[in-house]
């Protein structure tokens, strides 16, 4: 929310106020003996000078005099809408909702009133009236879709925690709206599941041809459950698939003023498909313009590549240049603050390479508060691992327990830190219980897949060798059987 959107709010009242420079005087008393036209010049003077408190006293002062009861409803409405701007630049979204609400409730709302409302609910984390809120937009904006940044529509329809019918409702109003993305395959699928899950076959089977990146496609054909609404005819070309999104990708990076995301997605790719040489060449390219400005989206995407570079280097042997490449990767902020992501990704680069010590102590002031129930399973998994692999087995066994009772916030990481302590009994516990829940079965099948020898350290292979023996244990193979199907996949398979 800027400056300039409060100023739009004060010009949707009738007149444009003239600022003044003069202080005013604000007890109540003082403000209600003056003319509505001074109270509204004083408000544009606030404003102007972006005195907000006061601003907001004022804008409070104007919508209870006398004389505004007798202005229309339209010019009432702006002066709320322009006390909940106020409140979000002073940061208070829960203040600004219920005015909101208000303005929204009007027909005549218009796309910028209601978005900041979506706005409001954000910041207030308030995650299912955001997307309540974007439902009703789209439905009375069907082009709105494209005025928010895709990364944000993605994460809010997308989000797990969204219950009963409120991210089924924001998903489908998106398909309807006919918003598209390079990036919207996953959420086609998770449309799909929703109509499946609601005998909606029919819109289903329209729906499935819109699914064309290569890893929801192949779980598409993976679990059994999309049998009955894919095509009789369908076929699966998996090397085609991933030329296919490396050209796009290509594509995307080679347009004029291409974003560093858009940049990242080719090396990210290469390396994938294990062509390692070409995904440093391609990293090095964006890496070789100049730094984004601190604080920028192209910040924290820079920030990735530097992460992807190092896991390039690790790919390719080169595992002092990859540890290096990582802690300027983990020392670099993350949206103002400490970067837990990139921190727990350098114990884990320290972890793949023995240095167990290091492992641990990286994550040593780590800000847990900032994690989420998933980053949180991560660094875990890290702590036990090198605990295991030092031979401090108290220490990793109280991480584990924990671990084993928080499985479903991550459960590829409570697979691997079995893995780590070398339990294939509990190994194949997990799988079995991935492939048994309906939320975490296409993480599990995914696991069973044949896929690129990614075993580039001692401490990797020998996780593969249980993993492999794991996966090929009666029980977790018949498992699989019941609900899904293996391929051979031409990538590096899931990465921590």
């Amino acid at each position: 929310m800027t400056i300039a959107a409060i100023a739009l709010g004060l010009a949707a009242l009738s007149g444009q106020p003239s600022p003044t420079a003069a202080a005013p005087d604000l007890r109540p008393a003082m403000i209600q003996q003056e003319s509505r036209a001074s109270i509204r010049q004083k408000l544009g003077a606030a404003i102007d000078q972006e005195r907000f408190e006061e601003a907001l006293l004022l804008s409070k002062a104007l919508l209870a005099h006398p004389d505004t009861a007798r202005v229309p409803a339209e010019e009432r409405r702006a002066i709320i809408w322009l006390q909940a701007l106020l409140h979000l630049q002073l940061d208070r979204p829960a203040a600004a909702l219920p005015l909101l609400q208000e303005v929204t409730a009007s027909p005549e709302a218009t796309l910028q009133q209601w978005s900041t409302r979506l706005e409001a609910h954000n910041k207030a984390t308030d995650l299912s009236g955001a997307a309540v809120v974007f439902t009703e937009i789209l439905q009375r904006f069907p082009s709105a879709a494209n005025e928010y940044y895709d990364v944000f529509v993605l994460q809010l329809v997308m989000n797990p925690e969204l219950e009963g019918d409120i991210g089924f409702n924001a998903r489908e109003a998106l398909y309807r709206s006919g918003w598209t993305n390079d990036d919207d395959s996953w959420l086609w699928l998770k449309l799909v599941d929703d109509y499946i899950d609601r005998g909606r076959l029919d819109d289903a089977r329209q729906l499935v041809s819109r699914i064309r990146a290569p890893g929801p496609r192949l779980q598409l054909f993976a679990l059994r459950r999309y049998d009955e609404v894919r095509s009789a005819d369908a076929r699966l070309n998996l090397d085609a698939a991933w030329a296919a999104e490396l050209a796009l990708a290509r594509k995307d990076a080679d347009k004029t003023g291409a974003s560093i995301k858009d940049r990242a997605r080719v090396p990210a790719l290469l390396y994938d498909l294990g062509r390692p040489e070409e995904a440093l060449a391609a990293a090095d390219a964006i890496l070789a313009g100049p730094e984004p400005e601190a604080g920028s989206v192209d910040a924290e995407d820079y920030t990735w590549v530097l992460n992807g570079r190092s896991r390039i280097l690790m790919a390719l042997g080169r595992g002092e240049e990859a540890v290096a490449q990582q802690e300027a990767a983990a020392a670099r902020q993350e949206y103002g603050s400490q970067n837990v992501s990139q921190t727990i990704n350098l114990g884990w680069t320290y972890l793949r390479l023995g240095r167990t010590e290091e492992a641990t102590a990286a994550l040593a002031g780590l800000e847990e508060d900032r994690l989420s129930a998933y980053g949180k399973m991560q660094a875990r998994q890290v702590r036990a691992c090198a605990a295991r692999e030092r031979g401090d087995a108290a220490a990793a066994e109280v991480i584990e327990a924990v671990m084993g009772e928080n499985w479903r916030d991550a459960p590829i990481a409570a697979y691997e830190v079995a893995a780590c302590r070398g339990d294939e009994d509990e190994m194949a516990r997990v799988l079995v219980g991935m492939l048994a829940d309906p939320e975490t079965v296409g993480e599990g099948v995914s696991l069973m897949h044949g896929y690129l020898d990614a075993g580039r350290t001692d401490y990797d292979r020998r996780m593969l060798t249980i993993h492999h023996r794991v996966i090929a244990r009666p029980e977790v193979v018949a498992a699989r059987d019941a609900v899904g199907r293996a391929f051979v996949v031409p990538t590096m398979g899931p990465q921590f």
